[in-house]
C-alpha cells in the first residue's frame, strides 16, 4: 500500500508539509483509505496541528466516519480515526473528487519507489496561519 499526504497551510494553498508512506501489505481499497485517514489523523495529532479540513477521496470512509454508513470490514479503524479525530480542535472532514486529490495521489505514486519520507516546506510551516490546514492523500493498493 502507498500513501501520499499533502498539507497545505495558508490562504494561497501553498504546500507547507508533504509525505509518503510505503506499507508491505495487501488491503482492499476500502481498507487501504481509512488507513491513510487514520495516518493523516496521527500525523496531525503528532504535530498538535489544529483548524483541519480532512478531505479524501474516499466517500464510503467519509460515509462510515459521519455514520451515515456501516461497513463491517472497517469499523474498528473507524472507532480508532473517530478518538483521534477529538483528540484535535476545529476539525472537519468531507469528500473531494479524485481530481481535487492528485498531489496526494501523486505523492503515493512516488511512494512506490522513494518509500517513506516526511518533508517539511520552510521555517517554522507548521504554525497557525489563522486558516484551516488541507490534508490530501490517496492510496494504491500492490499486488503479490
Amino acid at each position: 500500500m502507498f500513501s501520499g499526504l499533502v498539507v497545505t497551510g495558508n490562504h494561497n494553498a501553498e504546500v507547507v508539509f508533504a509525505a509518503t508512506k510505503k506499507t508491505e501489505f495487501v488491503a482492499e481499497a476500502v481498507v487501504a483509505e481509512v488507513l491513510g485517514l487514520r495516518w493523516g489523523l496521527q500525523i496531525a495529532r503528532g504535530l498538535n496541528l489544529s483548524n483541519i479540513i480532512f478531505e479524501l477521496d474516499a466517500s464510503l470512509v467519509v460515509d462510515c466516519f459521519k455514520d451515515l454508513l456501516s461497513l463491517s470490514s472497517i469499523d474498528h479503524f473507524i472507532i480508532d480515526c473517530k478518538e483521534l479525530f477529538c483528540s484535535l480542535a476545529n476539525c472537519s472532514i468531507c469528500a473531494v473528487s479524485r481530481s481535487c486529490n492528485s498531489a496526494a495521489d501523486r505523492l503515493a505514486q512516488v511512494a512506490k519507489t522513494i518509500g517513506s519520507r516526511i518533508r517539511y516546506m520552510g521555517e517554522g510551516c507548521l504554525k497557525p496561519y489563522g486558516v484551516a490546514i488541507f490534508l490530501y492523500w490517496s492510496l494504491s493498493l500492490i499486488k503479490k
